[in-house]
């Protein structure tokens, strides 16, 4: 029977473990806040992991892209290609009855055999159903923005446009509107899907590879359609965006599968758009601090099972958490704000044992 003394010190031993945890978890939301450039980057690398291996959607089927690489350069006629090819490409599209089609090329009017085929190309896209050609926002080292729209734009402002720029700061985010005066853009993807958003800023959610989406090669879609509608009958309804592949002649960008073609990415911009499944940044911090509040609560909760148990239950909880909320909801988490107080409750959850051991082997009695 424990007398009054031993309870008293096991009630006392009870409350300094839970103040421990309890300033753990505080000193956490302290390190992670003091640490905020490396929290950014540390959750950037854990969010590409998640999309990277434990996302389960795959790359929408009604996106097809055209790609253009140097055998067809070489093929018609080399670089920049003639947009007399571009208004034949969008005329057979057009007739395959195709939803949207995206140039994801800029046209410029640098010279004048560049615009040559412009007159052609504006008959064709008027013919289209909806044809969005690239536009290009320029900043200036004092942050004003100044547009470069394509040459058949500045014929014709019945052209659709939008831009292809975006950010990229731990994750790809777009800017929804750009304003020049009178003038508004909208990113290219966001012209395609022919939707309207509110927010600001979209932030890419890269759950699908570009190895997924269906692609022909420019000259092999021609060659195709000269040899069988039937085959290409499949594309109804479909949005199709043409673009660059060749890295000479195109930005790449980095994603969580790896470096891809700017194609890669506006295709993976429209698949978030048609399915409204970008990134809902705006509720990591209400997602994160509910799971340090189940953290905390644990603490306080008299349990009969060992709280290094229950702890390991909760890391096993916050990792399925994390993935489902970012299948089922495209939400992350801050995983430097519970990584850093995991961490360091496990390290405290190790000194306790440790501590108890110690104490248990100091009171065995010594045998005569």
């Amino acid at each position: 029977m424990k007398t009054q003394s031993e309870e008293s010190k096991k009630y006392i031993n009870t409350n300094r473990k839970k103040f421990l945890r309890i300033g753990i978890i505080l000193f956490a939301l302290v390190v992670s806040y003091a640490l905020n450039n490396y929290s950014a980057h540390f959750n950037s690398i854990s969010q590409d992991m998640i999309s990277n291996y434990f996302s389960f959607r795959g790359a929408d089927s009604n996106i097809v892209l055209i790609t253009i690489d140097k055998k067809d350069f070489g093929e018609l006629g080399g670089y920049p290609i003639s947009r007399k090819y571009y208004a034949l490409l969008i005329n057979r599209l057009t007739a395959l009855n195709v939803k949207s089609i995206g140039l994801e090329i800029f046209l410029s009017d640098i010279d004048s055999t560049r615009t040559a085929f412009d007159s052609e190309l504006i008959d064709a896209i008027k013919k289209s159903k909806h044809t969005v050609l690239a536009s290009v926002i320029i900043e200036d080292k004092y942050g004003y923005n100044s547009f470069q729209l394509p040459s058949p734009k500045h014929k014709d402002s019945s052209v659709l446009t939008g831009h292809v720029n975006y950010i990229e700061t731990n994750g790809i985010f777009v800017p929804v509107k750009v304003i020049r005066g009178n003038f508004v853009e909208v990113p290219f993807a966001v012209r395609l899907a022919g939707k309207s958003i509110n927010d600001d800023l979209i932030k890419i959610n890269f759950y699908s590879k570009w190895k997924e989406y269906k692609k022909y090669s420019f000259v092999e879609f021609l060659n195709m359609t000269k040899e069988s509608e039937e085959h290409l009958s499949i594309l109804k309804g479909k949005h199709v965006i043409i673009g660059v592949t060749d890295s000479s002649k195109s930005k790449p960008a980095k994603t969580p599968e790896g470096v891809i073609p700017g194609l890669g990415l506006h295709a993976q911009f429209l698949d978030n758009l048609i399915n409204d499944s970008y990134i809902n940044y705006g509720q990591t911090v209400n997602v994160t601090f509910a799971m340090i509040a189940i953290l905390l609560l644990l603490v306080f909760i008299p349990m009969k099972i060992r709280f290094s148990i229950i702890f390991l239950f909760y890391f096993l909880f916050y990792v399925i958490v994390s993935v489902a909320i970012y299948n089922l909801f495209f939400i992350e988490m801050n995983h430097f704000i519970l990584v850093i107080a995991i961490g360091m409750m496990a390290v405290l959850e190790i000194y306790f044992t440790l501590n108890q051991s110690r104490h248990f082997l100091s009171e065995v009695p010594s045998r005569n």
